[in-house]
């Protein structure tokens, strides 16, 4: 069982002492990978090889998701700490890495698999699953899952224009550490602004990308929204400026051209 950190949507597992596992956001795999290999060391012995193409990664998330997954996997063979993972498993004849790092705000496991394996896997789960009523679920329930429970997600609350102390990752970052990528630049400038959470108190949903004001003067940006089916009202999250960041601050969000009131709420939205 070997604890994995996460920063800006990527996952290092560390599988022994000189093997690491990364799992980098899809979207940003190509982006992420020249990156790693344009900053990569010369260490004799020392290789980086990006494997997408031949791993699968399927999620089981939910209340009951252990209770299905127990039905396939020994009790003994299951991640116990959350961000950590058990490595060579085995699930229906399928060899895998089982992983407690799931992105929603409720309980869940991830496998990793060979992907001409994924297809036999996806059904093994949804019939194992059946009395438990597991269903699919696509991107944009899985958003709102990780909105609800104040989770920051890459290309929203945190890209190349987002340092993490802005962002609400301040924990990642460890200066006292001699030296890592970034940290000159890190330790150069104060954030003047930080991420909030909002919950919309007029009459509208606030969507990522519209203006935050106080009174006429623009103070941030969102950057997440929608309605929260477990809250059972509209949420938001943003970057805003730090001396507009109190709970109990009372903001407006312009949402094409008209005025809808929100009021900063403490992260997460729910324990």
């Amino acid at each position: 069982y070997e604890n994995g950190c996460c920063v800006d949507d990527l996952i290092v597992y560390k599988v022994r002492d000189e093997r690491y596992f990364i799992v980098v956001n899809a979207a940003n795999k190509d982006k992420d990978f020249a990156w790693m290999k344009a900053h990569e060391q010369d260490v004799e012995g020392a290789t980086l090889t990006d494997i997408s193409d031949s791993v699968a990664q399927i999620a089981v998330q939910g209340p009951k998701a252990h209770e299905i997954l127990a039905k396939l996997l020994p009790e003994d063979e299951f991640p116990v700490k959350y961000y950590s993972a058990c490595f060579d498993r085995t699930i229906g004849g399928m060899r895998c890495i089982v992983s407690k790092t799931g992105y929603t705000g409720s309980a869940g496991y991830e496998l990793y698999l060979a992907a001409e394996d994924a297809a036999a896997m996806w059904e093994l789960l949804l019939e194992n699953g059946k009395e438990e009523g597991l269903i699919c679920c696509g991107l944009g329930a899985r958003d709102t899952l990780r909105l609800e429970a104040g989770m920051p997600l890459y290309g929203h609350e945190m890209d190349e224009t987002v340092t993490p102390l802005e962002s609400g990752l301040g924990f990642c970052v460890k200066f006292s550490k001699e030296e890592f990528i970034g940290k000159e630049a890190l330790e150069a400038s104060e954030p003047t602004r930080t991420r909030v959470g909002l919950k919309i108190t007029g009459r509208g949903i606030v969507r990522e990308h519209m203006p935050v004001f106080s009174g006429d003067t623009q103070v941030g940006m969102t950057t997440s929204g929608t309605h929260a089916p477990y809250l059972g009202y509209p949420i938001a999250m943003a970057l805003v400026d730090k001396a507009y960041a109190a709970v109990g601050t009372r903001l407006a969000a312009d949402v094409r051209g008209r005025k809808v009131e929100m009021e900063v709420v403490s992260l997460p939205f729910y324990s």
